[in-house]
């Protein structure tokens, strides 16, 4: 990511218009600033709530970090342009944008879709009570989300292995956590220690592009560095793969399993 290209996807932004503040560009929705760029220090800014930024610093802290001092502790966020793709600066921008636009221009990104609302989840290790509630939150994301990237025959295969029994019997071999915002379980991860390995990560489908996915692996891989190992392997489905990678996880060979469900196999290096 340049300046240049922060530049041109703050301005993409409906009415988006760039003003000066304190020597530095900034990026206004009618008059109200959502970001600033420094160029020459190779930082973007973007006004978050403090939720919202507490949330990206943990999922993601080789790109994001709080402004050193006031205004950073109510929100505002660096952003390490040379770090980051795309797509997250976009997300960040957008949300940025919707802090603080007025909604005529709020329902003008993406079609009039609603941004998904940051909420820090609760996390938690797993319980065996909690696994047919897993079980039925982990159906409806294979069934809404996965389904546009598989055919039938591969959902079918991936629903039948997700039986309470089974989910119980994993919770025996594996770390599992869930993610729980207001008594509801919206999420979950494992880690096999034995093998390195991050396992069945999914997020209810009400509440995907929310954080709470890399809320969990910031978890996972904080357990993992507590347990000595220094890098993870997964097996991501297709709709995933994104997703890993704006987490760091680097692309390997693709596998077809059985029932023709297609993964492919990535992996990160955990740095202390």
């Amino acid at each position: 990511m340049t300046p240049h290209h922060f530049r041109a996807i703050a301005l993409s932004l409906p009415e988006a218009a760039q003003g000066s503040h304190m020597g530095r560009a900034d990026f206004r929705a009618r008059g109200r600033i959502f970001a600033t760029l420094t160029p020459e220090l190779g930082l973007g800014m973007v006004k978050l709530n403090v939720e919202q930024q507490e949330m990206l610093c943990a999922a993601e802290p080789s790109i994001f970090a709080p402004v050193p001092g006031g205004w950073g502790r109510r929100g505002s966020t660096h952003i390490r342009l040379a770090a980051a793709d795309e797509a997250t600066v976009r997300s960040a921008l957008a949300t940025a944008f919707r802090n603080v636009a007025p909604k005529s221009l709020v329902s003008r990104i993406d079609g009039a879709s609603p941004a998904p609302q940051v909420v820090r989840p609760s996390i938690r290790k797993a319980r065996l009570a909690d696994a047919e509630a897993m079980g039925r939150m982990v159906l409806r994301a294979i069934e809404q989300t996965n389904a546009k990237d598989y055919e039938p025959a591969a959902i079918l295969a991936l629903k039948a292995s997700l039986t309470t029994a089974e989910i119980e019997r994993r919770m025996g071999e594996r770390l599992v956590y869930v993610a729980m915002i207001g008594g509801e379980l919206v999420g979950t991860a494992s880690l096999s220690v034995a093998n390195r390995r991050v396992h069945s990560v999914f997020v209810d489908p009400s509440r995907q592009r929310a954080g709470i996915g890399a809320a969990l692996i910031a978890v996972i891989e904080k357990l993992a560095r507590r347990k000595g190992l220094d890098r993870l392997v997964l097996a991501s489905s297709l709709t995933a793969i994104p997703f890993y990678q704006r987490l760091g996880y680097e692309s390997g060979q693709r596998e077809v399993r059985q029932g023709g469900v297609e993964t492919l196999w990535m992996s990160k290096e955990l740095r202390p």
